[in-house]
């Protein structure tokens, strides 16, 4: 016997319910809340109505019968006159005889035994207006019905006991409760039916915006988002549409990352390996082993620059770029770097100057300055800067290279090659940018500024760079002097 799967359907909880559910929720418990303040308060006010209105009748009622036995009226002239101001419906009036108890005269309806006192009531009222000797009311309330009661006076004695069952409270009570509860359940379908399409608006665009990030995730960088409103949904919808234009500047530069990382790696790796080969099979005269070693030692060190670079990216991504700050002397380094530097010098003059307080240009170290920063990765920002300006003038055009001394010991680093345009200048920063390979021999991955940029920001201060067409590059940036507390 085969056991079917059991099917587990999950009910999904979605915004739209939420929505709907929380603003229902918030207008049925409004509602409630004004529905009871608004009947504690109506209900007092009408109770008092009533009361002033059953008192008023009561002592209209009183005078009216002293009066006719004044004037000697019939029983039933009586009774005509009070039939007309007491409704049968909402009351009911009794007269009493206050020495038997027996009702002399009634105006009420058969079919309500609600407006039918009971005998115990009457004789409460007979034995409290009696011990008063004057008209009082007397109030019976169970909610459903109000009674007033007050004694006749003839000949300044109490002779009659007029009583008034009355439900005209409870009536327009009911009234009032049952029009409050029509027009909250008017108001809750009405709340229903907007809220239903306020909700069905924000889950629809909210589902665009979820159908535009999941086409952000699967690759398609321009997905269409119909939303222009001027509100939060409106300012997320252009946030997407920001986010998935960077995304594909970013994923762009991933592959042209990809690709020339994987290009900057085989071309000196293929190179070095023809170079290997050669020399081993007896190819390369032995005269000229020396030379072509020395093209696979530079091809190694263009592997080695590559892969520290991209390591250093790797920490700067990690927070993990370590540097050790201590006072050394900049002149002392900017020539080291120059003298490892010096077999890539062979189509260009490098000139360093020295800038002392005095303010003379000296060719050379001449005047040693001492900063405090990180060395090593001062080195590498220069020789970055270099390599950068080796790469990006042609051959025969002069590298500045100028230490002056001012407020800080600022280090500049020019070239007079091909230059850049605005554009190309404010994206220099960007990782993996690079400038227009027909003009340039440049083969970098794009990542060199980048870091430097990183490096000198780690020392809290800036670096600089201007630019033309034409007239080449250059690069600045300042280092503090070293203290005697640095040391």
């Amino acid at each position: 016997m085969m056991r079917m799967p059991k099917l587990k359907l999950k009910w999904k909880f979605g915004i739209f319910a939420k929505i709907l559910v929380t603003i229902l929720g918030f207008l049925f418990v409004s509602m409630l809340t004004l529905a009871l303040v608004f009947n504690w308060f109506f209900r007092g006010d009408l109770l008092n109505s009533h009361r002033d209105q059953d008192m008023r009748q009561l002592q209209d009622i009183t005078k009216y019968i002293e009066q006719a036995y004044a004037e000697g009226w019939s029983k039933s002239a009586v009774n005509a006159g009070l039939s007309l101001v007491v409704p049968k419906e909402m009351r009911s009036l009794y007269l009493f005889d206050r020495k038997t108890g027996r009702a002399i005269l009634r105006i009420t309806n058969p079919q309500r035994p609600d407006l039918q006192p009971d005998p115990y009531l009457v004789r409460e009222l007979i034995k409290d207006t009696e011990m008063t000797h004057s008209k009082y009311i007397i109030d019976k309330e169970d909610g459903k019905v109000m009674i007033a009661a007050g004694s006749v006076m003839i000949d300044n004695q109490p002779k009659w006991t007029v009583m008034i069952i009355s439900r005209a409270f409870q009536a327009d009570f009911s009234r009032s409760n049952s029009r409050m509860v029509l027009a909250i359940c008017v108001t809750l379908i009405v709340s229903f039916i907007f809220t239903l399409i306020l909700s069905r608006q924000l889950t629809r665009r909210v589902k665009q915006l979820t159908a535009a990030t999941q086409a952000i995730a699967k690759g398609n960088f321009k997905p269409f988002i119909p939303l222009k409103s001027n509100d939060e949904l409106g300012e997320l919808a252009n946030t997407v549409q920001q986010m998935a234009h960077d995304l594909e500047g970013v994923d762009r530069m991933r592959k042209d990352f990809i690709a020339n990382v994987s290009h900057d790696l085989r071309s000196p790796l293929t190179s070095m390996n023809g170079y290997v080969e050669a020399i081993l099979d007896g190819t390369v005269p032995e005269q000229r082993t020396k030379h072509y070693l020395r093209i696979v030692k530079d091809l190694n060190t263009r592997v080695i620059r590559l892969v520290n670079d991209l390591l250093d990216m790797s920490k700067i991504d990690h927070g993990q770029l370590e540097m050790q700050f201590r006072p050394f002397n900049i002149t002392e380094t900017i020539r080291k770097v120059l003298a490892s530097m010096e077999s890539q010098f062979v189509n260009h003059q490098v000139i360093f100057r020295v800038y002392p307080k005095s303010g003379a240009a000296v060719e050379g170290e001449t005047e040693d300055i001492e900063v405090y920063g990180d060395p090593d990765r001062i080195k590498q920002v220069l020789t970055n800067l270099i390599q950068n300006a080796i790469e990006f003038s042609p051959d025969g055009k002069p590298i500045l290279v100028d230490l002056i001394a001012g407020d800080q010991a600022v280090i500049v680093v020019k070239d007079h090659g091909i230059g850049m345009d605005k554009e190309q200048l404010e994206r220099i920063w960007d990782r993996f940018y690079k400038a227009d390979q027909a003009r340039t021999r440049r083969n970098g991955t794009g990542i060199g500024l980048s870091i430097v940029k990183t490096i000198i920001e780690r020392h809290g201060t800036t670096i600089q760079a201007s630019s033309e067409l034409g007239e080449g590059t250059q690069f600045t940036f300042a280092l503090p002097y070293a203290s005697h507390s640095d040391s």
